[in-house]
């Protein structure tokens, strides 16, 4: 599938954060009691249409067979996966718009800041969310200023290694630093 929004960094800009407004509220555009409506179809139809242009594959596939299906069970089992799918796209894809067009420099990022986001990594580590190399690299930005940087390393290394639960202590003894 090759994606039809070109290579002019504005108009990708403009349509990936177009599309992470537009489907921040996944749960309630696909609101389950509603399944059988046209609402719903459209809806449905015009995530399949969307994600097929930007090269979402996953969520492509997804919506399109829930789209196309006639069987309501199996749409009821596929919704709550193409949510959460949903969910986990459009967060990953702020932060890679936060990475690529902010103007923020590093001075910027706060202890508060970085507290909220250490928050938002240790809900992902209790989920057991993988985390893409953006998001550990925003990570690290945004406490290069507040931690030492052997601790941030050893933090990404084990993000990137699956090793949740050592990355959990440190995150946690991180934030007891951090809001001192």
């Amino acid at each position: 599938m090759k994606h039809k929004i070109g290579n002019k960094p504005k108009v990708i800009k403009r349509i990936l954060t177009d599309f992470c407004e537009e489907y921040q509220d996944a749960q309630e555009i696909f609101d389950i009691s509603k399944i059988e409506t046209d609402e719903f179809s459209r809806a449905m139809h015009s995530l399949k249409g969307v994600s097929g242009n930007i090269s979402l594959r996953e969520i492509y596939e997804l919506s399109k067979k829930i789209y196309e299906t006639q069987e309501l069970q199996i749409k009821k089992e596929l919704m709550p996966k193409l949510i959460e799918l949903l969910k986990e796209t459009v967060r990953n894809l702020r932060i890679q718009l936060d990475l690529l067009y902010s103007k923020t420099s590093l001075k910027e990022y706060s202890k508060e800041y970085a507290l909220e986001y250490l928050q938002e990594i240790s809900e992902d580590i209790k989920h057991f969310r993988a985390f893409p190399q953006g998001k550990i690299a925003f990570l690290e930005e945004i406490l290069a200023l507040h931690v030492e940087k052997k601790i941030i390393k050893e933090l990404s290394s084990s993000l990137l290694g699956y090793k949740y639960k050592k990355a959990d202590k440190m995150i946690h003894d991180i934030y007891i630093l951090l809001a001192d």
